[in-house]
């Protein structure tokens, strides 16, 4: 830990109370090397690029949980358990990210932009890459028809995932609108629900969330 920060305890590494610990995901094997080593006897050295997925801005961010394992077209893909921890501690969202092997066979996660819309994995010759559609909503102009004790409109544009809008009420007379300022191409929305309170752990048959948006 004094040496390798990023394995220290608490969402911003400074908790020096706590011990940190590592929660190793399955092995990753890529020709003939198991990661985390091509013996499971050892030794073992610690290797120069650690964390393999490290994602330290953006909506979403932390190195988290994770796995690897081999999407389509034999491409690598990395499966990171990334924290929110509003509605319970332990509370996650699951990101996606490519994930490559250099000459030297280090393996390493390319979460640049991951926020942001990438191309499928069966995208022939774009598989992954990052489309170049960039935030326009950031800390834009934001109105709505009520708002509910400390979670006000401006939290859906700040670009944190532990902020959100809650409505007065829980009915389809709830509106938001986000003014650009700017005229601007849109090709893609994205809504991110938070379930505030829900109590709801897992999945509910036919319970869904359906949203109408308008363009102007």
């Amino acid at each position: 830990e004094n040496n390798h920060g990023w394995e220290r305890f608490g969402e911003n590494h400074g908790d020096t109370a706590l011990a940190g610990y590592i929660e190793g995901p399955w092995l990753t094997k890529y020709n003939n090397m198991y990661y985390m080593h091509d013996s499971p006897l050892g030794p073992y050295r610690y290797a120069p690029n650690n964390p393999i997925s490290h994602k330290p801005g953006g909506f979403m961010n932390g190195a988290g949980h994770g796995s690897t394992v081999i999407g389509p077209n034999n491409t690598y893909w990395h499966f990171a358990s990334m924290p929110v921890s509003i509605n319970v501690n332990r509370e996650r969202r699951i990101c996606m990210f490519p994930t490559y092997f250099d000459r030297d066979g280090l393996m390493y996660t390319n979460t640049s932009f991951g926020d942001y819309p990438h191309y499928a994995p069966v995208i022939a010759g774009k598989m992954g890459e990052f489309t170049g559609w960039m935030l326009i909503s950031y800390k834009r102009s934001v109105k709505a028809s009520s708002y509910y004790d400390k979670y006000k409109p401006e939290n859906i544009v700040d670009e944190n995932v532990k902020t959100f809008w809650v409505a007065e009420k829980n009915d389809d007379k709830q509106w938001i609108e986000i003014d650009l300022l700017n005229l601007a191409t849109v090709y893609a929305v994205q809504i991110n629900y938070h379930d505030y309170k829900s109590n709801i752990y897992g999945k509910v048959q036919q319970l869904y969330h359906r949203y109408f948006i308008e363009g102007s």
